[in-house]
């Protein structure tokens, strides 16, 4: 018996634990859109955003210099935007065009459109790449660069 009450004690720590490691957001708090994030990096000089990936609760953002090959990796806070760690990131793919909208307006319109909650976007040669989550399910986006457009949609996520 009292191992058992020993146990039931240790439960609520443990539930605790499991949700600090599992990166969960406080329930009633709210992740800043994904625009506004990629939207705060562009802020800094003169970035251009590459990349972003969500994984548990951080985004994961490559952004370079628009004029050199230097680029970072910031995982930054979903709720807060605080930059968690930065690092220096090798990118020797192509960026998009300087004509190109940004990440942040891309971003802004997929989540404008009520397409669902983006999970990552990802430049890709001659356009932006996203994916996102809605009640149908996933869908994978291809984005026009200039104008924002949704170009093709796959997935089970692209029913409304």
């Amino acid at each position: 018996m009292i191992g058992i009450a020993r146990w039931a004690c240790m439960l609520p720590a443990l539930a605790l634990v499991t949700v600090a490691a599992a990166g969960t957001q406080t329930p009633g708090v709210a992740n800043k859109p994904l625009s506004v994030i990629l939207q705060m990096v562009e802020a800094k000089g003169t970035r251009t955003v590459f990349s972003a990936e969500n994984h548990r609760g951080l985004w994961e953002v490559v952004s370079c210099e628009r004029r050199q090959m230097v680029c970072r990796e910031d995982a930054i806070d979903g709720v807060s935007g605080a930059v968690r760690r930065s690092e220096r990131e090798l990118v020797l793919d192509l960026r998009p065009p300087a004509t190109a909208k940004p990440a942040s307006g891309i971003a802004r319109g997929i989540e404008a459109a009520g397409l669902g909650d983006i999970r990552e976007l990802e430049w890709d040669t001659r356009a932006w790449e996203a994916r996102v989550r809605n009640a149908n399910g996933r869908a994978e986006l291809q984005v026009d660069p200039m104008t924002g457009a949704v170009r093709r949609c796959e997935g089970p996520g692209c029913r409304r």
